[in-house]
């Protein structure tokens, strides 16, 4: 027998067949069907369970400048207004017997136009959420303190060898008797109370996370850093010794970095607290100790805040990026 007709055999005629096809494989067993989800409980989409990547907050680089143009105008002219109300203001000048609670009052309006004017035009542009004005934790708590630490002592330095420099070792700052410290405790307390919190708060919001935040949009870090700086400086002129200027240049500058560096406002404000801190009491002449007491008591202040705005905040995406 040849090997075809071994292969496929013959019909009743006697006719060669073909062979015949090798039987199919068999498919593999079908996995075993997932148990039933519990009612109420919908599966979760392929697509949702993708990751995604946060965007950085839509801001053009003019909101800074608008915003803090904005919050110093509106400052100042409701400002006037209410000292002038108060009879503070004679002679389009400012009165030596000024009520010290006038003072003090205008001082907590502009804080408040500082956050109106920062959340406000944020907001225009789409709806804000906390972490994009660095209100969120750091990325590593001691590198951040390290960063903080450094900042803060080359800053004192470099204050200290341009007041040499410059011949104005002697020079003070006067804001705290301008504003009517001298004229009693609670008014000391007061002031020290907005110099040492309300002021680093919401400078921070408005200077480095607004602005700076605002001209990373489109600018490098350290650019977008000496502007803020700049401005920061100038900012001051009105209330502190015009030899303090550049340092407090130079500070701006660097808790622009400081955020950069920690991705959160919370070590500049520190930051700002413990220099203004340290500087209230000694223009009020305080006993050295009660140092610890302003500065200890503005960190947990800003520790009390970080706090809240986590608990009571949705919590920052994982990618969420910073300045």
């Amino acid at each position: 027998m040849t090997d075809r007709e071994s292969a496929g055999g013959t019909d009743a005629f006697g006719r060669y067949l073909p062979p015949e096809a090798p039987p199919a494989s068999v498919p593999p067993p079908l996995p075993p069907a997932p148990p039933p989800l519990p009612d109420g409980v919908v599966a979760a989409s392929p697509v949702a369970a993708m990751p995604t990547t946060t965007p950085p907050p839509t801001w053009k680089p003019w909101l800074g400048f608008a915003a803090t143009l904005l919050a110093f105008g509106s400052a100042a002219l409701l400002g006037a207004i209410l000292l002038a109300a108060t009879g503070s203001i004679k002679d389009g000048k400012l009165d030596e017997q000024a009520s010290p609670g006038a003072l003090i009052g205008s001082v907590v309006l502009q804080d408040v136009l500082f956050v109106a004017a920062a959340l406000g035009l944020a907001a225009a542009m789409a709806k804000p959420h906390p972490w994009h004005f660095g209100w969120r934790p750091v990325r590593a708590f001691w590198p951040a303190v390290g960063w903080a630490a450094l900042l803060l002592g080359s800053f004192f330095v470099f204050t200290a060898l341009w007041l040499a420099v410059t011949g104005n070792t002697e020079q003070k700052d006067t804001i705290a008797q301008d504003l009517g410290a001298d004229s009693s405790l609670a008014a000391a307390i007061a002031i020290a109370i907005l110099v040492s919190i309300g002021a680093p708060i919401v400078e921070e919001l408005l200077f480095r996370g607004v602005l700076f935040g605002s001209l990373r949009q489109k600018m490098r870090v350290l650019p977008a850093a000496a502007i803020t700086g700049v401005l920061f400086g100038l900012a001051h002129v009105a209330g502190s010794p015009i030899a303090f200027i550049v340092p407090l240049i130079f500070l701006g500058a660097g808790l622009c970095l400081l955020y950069h560096k920690t991705g959160s406002l919370y070590p500049s404000m520190a930051v700002h607290a413990i220099n203004n801190g340290v500087a209230i009491v000694s223009a009020l002449k305080w006993e050295w100790w009660l140092t610890f007491v302003v500065v200890g008591g503005a960190l947990s202040v800003i520790a009390a805040t970080a706090w809240l705005v986590r608990s009571r905040t949705a919590p920052v995406p994982a990618d969420a990026p910073s300045p």
